[in-house]
Formats: C-alpha cells, sequence, structure tokens
C-alpha cells in the first residue's frame, strides 16, 4: 500500500476537506486543507515556505486513488528557486518523481566458446526511458552520468570495452524526455579460461536535472527509491551439438619414459608422463586424478606444448586420505571447459622417499572425470606398473693387517709358514639386507699343497660353509710355466660362503682366512716370485636390490701374497778354492824369487861374514868372571 506523507501540524477541522497548520519557518500561516477520498482527486492546496519541494502528478482519469498505484509512479520532483510561495498538490501523500528506467541487451545473447583467431565483438545495447507528467514534458532534459563496469570483482576480467580497452567505461549525456538508445562495443579475448559463469556488466547512473523554463526554473531528480544500479549477463553458449545434450567423451594414457626399473634410494623422481583426450563435446570441470603408495609424493606437474594446440591449464594438488598406505592427487584440466577435440600431455613428477617399501612392483593408477563426460568406460581409467629394487651400498675391502709378503730358499721348500687375509664388509646402505659373502682361496697346484686354509668368520651364529672347486681355466696348466700369479683360474680353489640373514645398517663385518703356507709347488711355476692371490665377493637377490650406480667394483676385493725365492751360497767351495789359490800364489811368487836369485845372494853374504865373526868370538875380548 502507498506510504502515508506525515505532516508534523494541528487539526483545524475535522470535515471531509480537513484543515491543517504546520509549524514552517515563514511570515504567512500555513494552512493546508485535502481532501484523500474524493473521486475527482482534487488535490488539496497547502501554503508552504520556499525551501521546500513541490509536487504534480498525472491525473487518472475515471479511476480511485487507491486502485491506480501505476499513475503514483510517475511524478515530477523539482525543487523551487525562486522566492515566495508554491502550491503543494498531494495526491494520495505520495511523493511525485521524474522517473529513468534503463535496460541492457546483448546481441549475441550469447558468447561463442568455439576456437577463433583474433578477439570477438559482443555489442550491448543500452536503452534510457524518462517520463514525467504530461503537463510538465515540454522541456524537461536531465544530465545523466553512467559508469559501467566489466566483471566488478574479478583480478583479471575477461572482457574490455572497445572504446576505452579497459574494463570500465564512464560516460556523460543530457536526454531529453523518451527512449533513447547507446551500443557499447566488447571485446573478448580468444583465450577466455572460465567460459562457465557469464561476463557481468554492471550499470550506475545518476541523474542531474537541467532548470525547466516553464515551471520556474525547476530542476527534476530522481525519484526516492529509483533503481540507479543495473546489471545484466552475457553467458557463454555450450558446445552440445545438434542434439543439445553435452556429452565429453575423455580417454587418458600413461606410460613412463625410458623407465624400466624403479630403484628406490637411487630414482628420487618418477616422473610420469599423462595424455588426456576428449573426442566428444566439451567436458565440463574435467578433473584427472592419480593413485600411487605410500613412499611417493606429488612434487610438480608440467605441460607440454604440442603446436598447434596450446599447452594444457592445470591446477594439481594432493588429496587428504585416510587410507595411509594408498595417496592420491587431483588436476583440474583446462578448468571450467575441457573442449571437444583436445588432447593434451603433461608430466607429473612424484618424489620417491628412500626409505620407500613398494613391495615388488609398483601400480599407478589414473581416472578421467567431469560432470558431463558419458558413462564410465575402460578408457577413462589407466594403470601402469614398474619393477621395483632397492638401492644399496655394500663395500668389501682388504685389511692391512694380511700377510704381504714372504722369502724363502730351496731349503725352505719342505717347511710351511701362517699366512693370513683379511677382509672387511660395511653397509652404507640405508636399509637392512641378505648378502652373501664368497671367498676362494687356491689351495692346490696339480696336486700340491698351496694353502691349508681354514675360515675365521666373526660369529659363531654366522654359518659358513666350504666346498672345493677344480680350476676354472684348467687350460692353463699347460701354461703353467712362466706364470707368476697362482689364482683358481689354474689351481684347486677352496671357496667359503657365509651367509648374512640380515646385514644392519651401518654394520661391518670381519673375516679371516688363516692358514698353513707351502712352498713345495712353486717349483712347477719356474718363477723366482710368484703371487698368491685370494678373492672375496658380496652378493645378494639382485632382483630385489640394486647396488648404487657406480659403485659396482666395491662389491669385491683380493688379496695379493707375494712369494719371493732368495739363494743360499755353500762356503766350501770358497773356502777350498781360497785356500789352493792362496798356495798357488805362494809357490809362484817363491819360484820368481828363486828364479831371480834372491836366495843365492842372501847365503852368499852370510857365508863371507861368518870367520871375522868367529876370531872376535875367541880372542882376548872373551873373558869370564867367577861369582864372589
Amino acid at each position: 500500500m502507498p506510504q502515508q506523507l506525515r505532516i508534523r501540524a494541528v487539526f483545524i477541522s475535522t470535515d471531509p476537506v480537513g484543515a491543517v497548520a504546520t509549524g514552517l519557518h515563514h511570515s504567512h500561516s500555513n494552512v493546508g486543507s485535502f481532501n484523500p477520498l474524493s473521486e475527482a482527486m482534487d488535490p488539496t492546496r497547502i501554503l508552504m515556505d520556499t525551501s521546500w519541494v513541490c509536487y504534480r502528478s498525472r491525473p487518472c482519469e475515471g479511476r480511485a486513488m487507491m486502485s491506480c498505484p501505476v499513475c503514483w509512479s510517475l511524478l515530477l520532483d523539482c525543487v523551487l528557486t525562486g522566492a515566495g510561495t508554491l502550491f503543494l498538490h498531494l495526491l494520495h501523500m505520495h511523493r511525485q518523481h521524474l522517473v529513468h528506467s534503463s535496460g541492457l541487451t546483448a546481441s549475441p545473447r550469447q558468447v561463442s566458446t568455439a576456437g577463433k583467431n583474433g578477439n570477438r565483438t559482443v555489442e550491448f545495447l543500452f536503452n534510457v526511458l524518462s517520463s514525467v507528467p504530461a503537463s510538465a514534458s515540454g522541456d524537461v532534459q536531465s544530465s545523466v552520468r553512467y559508469d559501467l563496469a566489466l566483471d566488478p570483482g574479478r583480478l583479471i576480467p575477461r572482457a574490455v570495452f572497445a572504446e576505452t580497452q579497459n574494463w570500465t567505461l564512464t560516460q556523460r549525456k543530457t536526454l531529453a524526455l523518451g527512449e533513447h538508445c547507446e551500443t557499447l562495443k566488447l571485446l573478448l579475448p580468444n583465450s577466455v579460461e572460465d567460459v562457465v559463469n557469464p561476463i557481468i556488466l554492471r550499470l550506475n547512473f545518476s541523474l542531474v536535472g537541467e532548470p525547466i523554463p516553464s515551471s520556474r526554473n525547476l530542476r527534476p531528480v530522481l525519484a526516492v527509491g529509483s533503481q540507479d544500479l543495473f546489471t545484466a549477463s552475457l553467458p557463454f553458449e555450450k558446445n552440445c551439438g545438434q542434439d543439445h545434450l553435452c556429452e565429453g567423451d575423455l580417454s587418458v594414457n600413461l606410460s613412463f619414459s625410458g623407465l624400466q626399473t624403479l630403484v628406490v634410494g637411487s630414482t628420487l623422481e618418477l616422473n610420469m608422463t599423462v595424455t588426456v583426450w576428449n573426442e566428444g563435446e566439451d567436458s565440463y570441470q574435467t578433473v584427472i586424478s592419480f593413485y600411487y603408495p605410500a613412499g611417493l609424493s606429488y612434487r610438480r606437474v608440467i605441460g607440454i606444448q604440442q603446436p598447434p594446440q596450446r599447452p594444457l591449464r592445470l591446477a594439481c594438488e594432493a588429496v587428504t586420505s585416510e587410507n595411509k598406505s594408498l595417496r592420491s592427487s587431483s588436476c583440474s584440466i583446462n578448468h571450467p571447459i575441457f573442449q571437444g577435440g583436445i588432447k593434451g600431455t603433461f608430466i607429473v613428477t612424484f618424489d620417491v622417499s628412500y626409505k620407500a617399501t613398494l613391495g615388488d612392483r609398483l601400480l599407478l593408477r589414473a581416472n578421467v572425470s567431469s560432470e558431463n563426460n558419458k558413462p564410465t568406460a575402460n578408457k577413462t581409467t589407466s594403470q601402469l606398473e614398474l619393477p621395483v629394487k632397492y638401492a644399496i651400498y655394500t663395500v668389501i675391502s682388504r685389511q692391512e693387517e694380511s700377510t704381504k709378503y714372504f722369502n724363502f730358499s730351496v731349503y725352505d721348500k719342505k717347511s710351511k709358514k701362517a699366512a693370513e687375509h683379511r677382509y672387511r664388509v660395511n653397509n652404507l646402505s640405508q636399509r637392512s639386507l641378505a648378502i652373501s659373502v664368497h671367498f676362494r682361496v687356491p689351495v692346490r697346484l696339480n696336486g700340491v699343497a698351496v694353502w691349508d686354509v681354514a675360515m675365521v668368520a666373526p660369529s659363531q651364529s654366522l654359518p659358513c660353509v666350504s666346498e672345493r672347486e677344480p680350476p676354472q681355466h684348467p687350460a692353463f696348466q699347460t701354461q703353467m710355466p712362466g706364470t707368476s700369479v697362482l689364482n683358481c683360474s689354474m689351481a684347486d680353489c677352496l671357496r667359503f660362503r657365509c651367509d648374512v640373514p640380515s646385514f644392519g645398517v651401518q654394520e661391518e663385518l670381519d673375516f679371516s682366512l688363516r692358514g698353513n703356507l707351502s712352498f713345495d709347488w712353486i717349483s712347477q711355476t719356474a718363477q723366482k716370485k710368484v703371487l698368491v692371490v685370494s678373492v672375496a665377493e658380496i652378493t645378494f637377490d639382485r632382483s630385489v636390490y640394486s647396488q648404487l650406480p657406480g659403485q659396482e667394483a666395491f662389491l669385491r676385493a683380493q688379496m695379493e701374497m707375494v712369494l719371493e725365492e732368495y739363494e743360499v751360497h755353500n762356503p766350501v767351495p770358497l773356502i777350498v778354492g781360497s785356500s789352493v789359490g792362496g798356495l798357488l800364489l805362494l809357490v809362484l811368487i817363491t819360484a820368481v824369487l828363486y828364479k831371480c836369485g834372491f836366495f843365492k845372494r842372501q847365503y852368499k853374504e852370510m857365508m863371507g861374514n861368518q870367520p871375522q865373526d868367529a876370531a872376535t868370538l875367541s880372542g882376548e875380548d872373551f873373558s869370564s868372571e867367577a861369582p864372589n
């Protein structure tokens, strides 16, 4: 129902034509009367101050006021600008206003989503209708300012005005009464991502009335409560074919490019190539979900461009699951519409924990779905299996405490000496495993004992077994003379196998080969210096484990022991020869001296000096004295 206009006044009369006295600030008495029930709807005249607004209404001919609400919506609101008084016509206590109605119409009414080159153009028809009572419609004009915005609230609007190349437009027009139309051209790029939600056009306008000469320069204003904010939407058409039934036809395929086996602990990232395509009509809210075991975690996704098609727009995230043994992640594809006929490829990368336990095979599964896909078919699901191994890093090395050198003589060939080869095994990997350690030692050469060896294990609980092995290459025995290396290729060997059922992380084990070494066999080699070689090797289940790349050499070690013969000299021949040589030399010297007359000259000198010496002794000089 129409609202009542309440005037602060004093009731003067209770007649059908009432009188009201108001407290307006004016020199005259402000008295008015009205008859709200009059069929002729003659207005009551109220004397008011010049600062008040006066209203006029268009009469509703032949109709009661209460039955003609439309008549009261077409009002002229004016402001008195001159001095003096003005008679105010009140009809059913409604304020009368200038009415402006606006409308927005798009052409085309829907934006095509089919692929095109360049921008797409849409035109909006903006119309304004101004109306006032017929008695005052001759020279009424108003200045209208309207502000338009495309996709208000979006960070990246999907359309711009052709006039401003921006998502906003502001214009000011001076309009007379009647209907006015204006065309607004919009530009839409070809690569609009969100084509599900319509483009929103918001119109906000304001009016400033021009003075009306015929009405004492009164200015029209908008009616109180008039709508000054309008919105219109421009939807995108759906590619649904001739049957107008949208159904996508999605397919997905998984592959590992070049990867044959997943080695946990060595392969830190797993790249999976995903190909998805839509052979049907536009698919809405397309999502591809990946399912993989715990131990893998989603890391990133990279689109692959395949000209002339653009790369897919992907938004991926890990999905929280209550199942601790199974994880999942999902990727939205070209949100919100994955268009028909589009095929795209991208790479999903997963992190592989070095502690992951995945069994012997890894199973990855992908499923693609949408809001309007055809009933589930096999091609919407793809799964891939990959053999799994676990990287290890085990090392065997020889120890410095081992016997490295022996020398012997021909007299020692029947003797024996204690020898020892020591090896150490380390587990430097991040997981425990079962291994076997093998040792090969030459023990006999053509039936002659070489090394009477035994295995000393690090623990009595560690079982070690031995077995005799023939030469690996028997033909080498025919080439034995001239060979300076003795190993299991030409000699009978004793092979020890020690099984370690659980080799712990960072654990180390020491093994020792001990026994008496013989030298009798060395004569078969015709060498003065021979190397005796023992070999140690680590083995494991290669269908489960894999040594880290580049570390295979550390699974094998060997120890070389040098045997060198030295000669012991016989002193008897030397002594006899020296004596005989000395005698011969003496005889020779004597003969030479005799030949030279050395001995005759000495004899003559001795004989010539003998008489003088005798006379001296027998003369007077000879005396003797008896003791007292």
